[in-house]
Order: structure tokens, then sequence, then C-alpha cells
């Protein structure tokens, strides 16, 4: 049995573990979509770039935007515009297959990355996910969809 002072700082030194988890995380992440931020998809794609090219694997990287979002913007505020690029990137993440990286780019701009996908095969995926998502019906808080 450790003596209480070797179990207060090993205490201690997990929670200090978990905090830099945390924060490590937060590093990466979007506030608003809760996605991987910008700055983790130079990264990602940075070791992706050398790991498809070094295995002669190919990668795929798709863009998506939310057409008119200024409009959601400048009608129903901010608040409105936080909570619907939120629910755009839990959706785009729903609809991402398991092995893709889903990022908030910036402002209403996204990026898909698609390791080990081909164009057709990227193409086909983009357009199901861009279908898909121009079918969802968003619920917002306010009542409004």
């Amino acid at each position: 049995m450790l003596p209480a002072h070797l179990a207060d700082h090993a205490a201690i030194a997990i929670e200090n573990a978990e905090d830099v988890a945390r924060i490590q995380q937060l590093t990466i992440t979007d506030d608003t979509t809760g996605l991987y931020n910008v700055r983790h998809l130079y990264d990602v794609l940075r070791r992706e770039l050398e790991r498809c090219g070094r295995l002669g694997l190919p990668l795929s990287l798709a863009f998506l935007d939310l057409d008119r979002f200024k409009l959601v913007n400048d009608v129903h505020g901010h608040l409105v515009g936080s909570e619907l690029l939120a629910l755009t990137g839990q959706r785009l993440q729903e609809l991402s297959r398991k092995q893709d990286w889903c990022f908030r780019y910036g402002g209403d701009e996204f990026v898909i990355l698609m390791p080990e996908t081909g164009a057709g095969a990227a193409l086909a995926q983009a357009t199901a996910l861009n279908v898909a998502l121009m079918k969802t019906r968003f619920r917002m808080k306010n009542g409004s969809s």
C-alpha cells in the first residue's frame, strides 16, 4: 500500500496528464463545430501526403461551403448562424466514412480528407455527402428550420 503522500502525488500527476490531454484536444478542435480545425488539417494533410506517397496510395480532399450562409447571419443573427455551423459539422461527421477526416476550414467552409481514396471514389463520396446534406432539415433551438 502506498503512503498517503505518494498517493496524493500520483493523483496530482494523473490529473495533470488528463489536463494536458484536454488542452491538446482543444488546440486541434474548432470551438463552434467540434470538428478538427484548420491547424490540424495542415498537420494531418502533411502526414497523409507523406504516408500515401510512400505507399503509392491515393489521397483526396473535398472542400464544401454553405451557400448563402451570410444571409442566415443577416436574417437570424450570429447565434443561429453558429448553431447551424455546429449542426452542419455534426451532420458532416455522421455522413462521412470512418476513415475520413472532417475539418472546419473557416467561416462556412469545411474540408473532408479522404485517405486511400482515388478521384472517382472521392467524387462519388462527396456527391453523396452533398446530396444527403442538402436533404437535411436542421431544427434550430429558436424553432426555425
